[in-house]
């Protein structure tokens, strides 16, 4: 298997880690007084899972470059697949996030062992929570683009490559150009009105 394969298996993994991970954290942050106030309601410090997710979310990072430095080499030599680049930086700007995320969970440690020391505002925390969890989304909603809107796993058969949507825009072209009837039956009986780049693919 390919390291670029990689990618696509285990980005959705972090994905799913990050997101429940970053809810989990405001929960936690915003449950925090009524815990001082002896509620009853017990929530388990989500910051034991931080060092994982980041380690996932360093994996994925990486995999996906190697992804996408095959798909400029694809592409042709000089080539820069602008989409990928900024679903990679997204995702290194919430690795950065998670770390600052995992600085302040180290400052709040030396709080506890040290009475002294001022521990950061709760409101500080949980933006850096939501902000991480914002990036997560941010980079899915890129992802699911480049996969179904750029088509960036197809496999390839032949020279030519056209993608879904293509394919389904111009089937949607040529019933309206038809003899006045919209089914899709006529397209079927009427070969001469698909495309001949369609006609002529590999792919169909």
């Amino acid at each position: 298997m390919l390291l670029a394969h990689l990618h696509p298996i285990i980005v959705h993994l972090t994905l799913t880690l990050g997101v429940g991970w970053c809810v989990w954290d405001v929960f936690w942050i915003l449950s925090e007084r009524k815990r001082g106030k002896n509620s009853g309601i017990k929530v388990k410090d989500p910051i034991n899972l931080l060092e994982g997710l980041i380690i996932l979310l360093i994996i994925t990072i990486a995999t996906g470059w190697i992804a996408l430095s095959m798909k400029e080499r694809e592409m042709g030599p000089g080539a820069v697949f602008p989409p990928g680049n900024t679903h990679g930086n997204i995702a290194l700007l919430t690795l950065i996030i998670l770390l600052l995320r995992f600085l302040i969970a180290q400052k709040a440690r030396t709080v506890v062992a040290n009475t002294q020391a001022r521990p950061f505002p709760k409101p500080l925390v949980a933006f850096f929570s939501l902000l991480a969890l914002s990036a997560f989304l941010i980079t899915g909603i890129l992802g699911e683009r480049l996969v179904f809107h750029y088509g960036v796993t197809a496999e390839k058969s032949g020279t030519s490559q056209i993608h879904a949507h293509d394919i389904s825009r111009a089937l949607f072209k040529s019933r309206i150009r038809s003899s006045g009837s919209s089914r899709p039956t006529d397209t079927l009986k009427n070969p001469g009105s698909i495309p001949m780049a369609i006609r002529s693919s590999a792919d169909i």
